[in-house]
């Protein structure tokens, strides 16, 4: 892609300019880069559908978010690992480790993403009926103060919470119905 981009109606091949940032990383090494780089790669990865090998670069970009200085490189190995389980039908598996990671103190203190993901968890294992004791916090913080225009983490947590409320055998607080 050195030339600047694809050519007028044409896409580049899948993966092209993660090669080439790769590629300038080889010959320039960037801590903070390399580790976007990689979690760029282990989405790819996901979505591939090649999960074992997911988990183990998101093992390696969680490494490169530490050594980096990122104070959320927990929270974005918890959003990959938390990927990887749901496609491999093992979210409840991530019960306790979400059950810490929504107290963590690196999280936005409006980033609720991870109270969704422990609220799909619990009802996909079906405990506590599928409402965590945190529901009605996690529904009042996430709808009616998110901020605008809203950040990543609010899209993760859209995603996570109507597969919540089909799996929720009460019913969610109100204004919370999928």
């Amino acid at each position: 892609m050195a030339h600047g981009g694809p050519l007028p109606g044409r896409r580049p091949p899948r993966g092209a300019f993660l090669q080439e940032l790769r590629a300038v990383l080889a010959d320039h090494p960037h801590l903070a880069v390399e580790y976007v780089a990689g979690a760029i790669e282990v989405m790819l990865t996901i979505r591939a559908g090649r999960l074992e090998e997911a988990e183990k670069l998101a093992d390696g970009c969680f490494e490169r978010g530490v050594a980096a200085g990122d104070i959320d490189a927990t929270g974005w190995y918890g959003g990959q690992l938390g990927a990887i389980r749901w496609y491999q039908g093992r979210a409840a598996e991530l019960l306790p480790a979400l059950a810490d990671l929504v107290n963590s103190p690196t999280l936005s203190p409006i980033d609720n993403s991870y109270v969704a993901g422990l609220a799909l968890a619990a009802a996909v294992a079906g405990t506590g009926g599928g409402r965590p004791a945190t529901w009605p916090g996690y529904a009042a913080a996430t709808w009616r103060s998110c901020p605008a225009p809203a950040p990543g983490w609010w899209r993760c947590t859209a995603w996570w919470r109507p597969r919540t409320c089909c799996r929720t055998p009460t019913p969610p607080p109100p204004r919370t119905r999928c």
